[in-house]
């Protein structure tokens, strides 16, 4: 069984959560993509120093009037490149091939809601205008991974919006909508990220999302961290977890104001597994 690894995670521009991204890539069993946001500015230096395992598909920074942008994408193992490119705000896109797949890959960082404050309305016309970057980019025959950091929860309404993210979490859905002729424009995609919102089976202690911020007691965390699929591989997704041990039984510690200790990003990693095999990919799903 061929298995391409993802990840998708916010550095907080620290090139120590930016070693443990890498060596996280390093040590897959296969394939790896790294969708990695505000990402350090010597990037190429330190692939460079790690004698390049893992190469860059595209990256860009960009500054704006309050906030910095950084977004990257990353590969290793068996993946080759055909193109990558940037709207110069928030989005980077690559199209690669992986086990013989052509796929393309979206890395997002969408703006704050938390520092800009933004309304539920400018979100969704931003998630809008980004959407409409992104198709105008893609070929829709093309399988398509998205994911970074979203600023927005699977169930916030500029996610699964139309006009938005489009992205749904009923697959059943996803192949209905695919495939009737009658829906004109836009396919949604799958968001495999709202199973990441139950702790139901979790231990206590287990983060209840990617990002915590303290905006009112009952809702600390957020999933705000998701990876996204087209309709080609949702039924090829064998697995989708936020990573908080590193290595194993040492917490990564993110977020200094929980109990995970002392390092300095303040986002926690999510991570994916897509089985690829001859028939992934096709119209059918």
């Amino acid at each position: 069984m061929d298995v391409l690894h993802i990840i998708t995670w916010n550095l907080n521009w620290n090139e120590a959560v930016l070693k443990q991204a890498l060596q996280w890539m390093e040590t897959r069993s296969g394939p790896a993509l790294a969708l990695l946001q505000e990402t350090p500015t010597d990037l190429t230096q330190v692939l460079k120093r790690r004698g390049n395992v893992v190469r860059l598909a595209h990256e860009f920074t960009t500054r704006g009037q309050s906030v910095a942008k950084s977004n990257a994408i990353l590969f290793s193992g068996d993946v080759s490149l055909s193109c990558g490119t940037d709207d110069g705000k928030e989005i980077a896109f690559a199209r690669l091939t992986v086990f013989g797949l052509e796929v393309e890959v979206v890395s997002l960082h969408a703006i704050s809601r938390v520092t800009t404050k933004q309304s539920v309305g400018t979100r969704m016309e931003r998630a809008s205008e980004l959407m409409e970057w992104v198709n105008g980019k893609r070929n829709p025959n093309v399988p398509l991974i998205m994911g970074g950091d979203f600023n927005t929860d699977p169930f916030d309404e500029d996610m699964w919006r139309r006009s938005c993210y489009y992205a749904l979490r009923d697959r059943a859905l996803v192949r209905r909508l695919e495939s009737d002729s009658s829906v004109r424009g836009r396919v949604p995609l799958y968001n495999p990220c709202w199973r990441l919102l139950s702790d139901w089976n979790s231990p206590a202690d287990t983060p209840s999302g990617t990002y915590w911020v303290k905006r009112h007691e009952h809702a600390n965390w957020n999933c705000f961290d998701q990876v996204l699929v087209s309709h080609h591989l949702m039924d090829s997704i064998r697995s989708v977890e936020i990573l908080t041990e590193w290595p194993a039984g040492n917490p990564l510690g993110a977020i200094k104001r929980v109990h995970f200790g002392c390092f300095q990003g303040d986002h926690l990693p999510t991570v994916a597994t897509i089985e690829v095999t001859s028939s992934t990919g096709g119209q059918d799903g």
